[in-house]
């Protein structure tokens, strides 16, 4: 069962858990277990943090995995930096999005052409539709690049890093991931890190990100909240990148 990022109520706890009780509301990233759709899941009380009381259960379901790799990915990013975001408009990309302009960035914010007038509310300084220009090619450079969609190798991304600049991709298919890696050693004299982001989820990062939205740091973007029978068309509309933000299943 699908689900990585999951909200509910303790209902029972194994023999050797501490610092949780039934009945309490605990939210995480279990990207190694999964199964938040569906009425229960079992899940590693490490990997587990409380809701705040302040955080609604919808809110906080988009929080866990793409808080956690919005906060990973932004961590170097500082004031004057340039900042580009691909898949810009999905739950990740909208958080990280919110993060660099707070650090001072200039962001560019690569997603649908639908989308592009709702990043720039959300802080966006420029928006680029990824179907009528391909980023690598504009001429431009950024000093970070958050690519949460990756499909182009490592001598198309150099062109768009600048002298010390990082790149790190997050999703995308394994082929894409591996010449990445290996690609991306070739650059290193150059002065240009081009990887895969390592996210250190876990219950640190997810209490971390939680306090960023109960602080204001982050507001979430969350399109709608939709019953379990709808999710064959929500995973075929976020396949599609027609999602503002994040869609939240709620199998009650």
């Amino acid at each position: 069962m699908l689900g990585s990022d999951i909200v509910g109520v303790v209902d029972r706890l194994g023999p050797d858990v501490s610092g949780f009780a039934v009945g309490d509301r605990v939210m995480g990233d279990f990207v190694m277990t999964l199964g938040g759709f569906a009425e229960y899941a079992c899940v590693p009380a490490a990997q587990a943090a409380m809701v705040p009381a302040s955080l609604s259960d919808e809110i906080a379901a988009c929080l866990p995995q793409p808080g956690g790799i919005a906060v990973t990915g932004t961590d170097r990013v500082s004031r004057g930096a340039r900042l580009l975001v691909n898949g810009a408009g999905g739950g990740s990309g909208t958080i990280a999005l919110q993060l660099a302009k707070r650090a001072g960035a200039f962001v560019t914010a690569v997603d649908t052409a639908a989308k592009a007038d709702w990043l720039r509310s959300l802080g966006a300084d420029e928006a680029i539709d990824y179907r009528q220009c391909d980023f690598t090619r504009t001429g431009d450079t950024w000093d970070v690049i958050l690519d949460l969609v990756a499909t182009r190798g490592p001598v198309r991304i150099a062109r768009a890093l600048s002298p010390g600049g990082a790149y790190r991709a997050v999703g995308g298919e394994v082929r894409v991931l591996l010449s990445l890696l290996a690609g991306g050693l070739l650059y290193r004299p150059q002065g240009k890190s081009i990887g895969v982001l390592v996210v250190p989820s876990g219950r640190a990062l997810t209490e971390r990100v939680a306090r960023m939205a109960m602080d204001g740091w982050i507001s979430p973007q969350l399109e709608a909240v939709l019953p379990l029978s709808s999710l064959p068309e929500a995973m075929a509309r976020t396949g599609r990148g027609e999602v503002r933000g994040k869609l939240v299943i709620s199998p009650a």
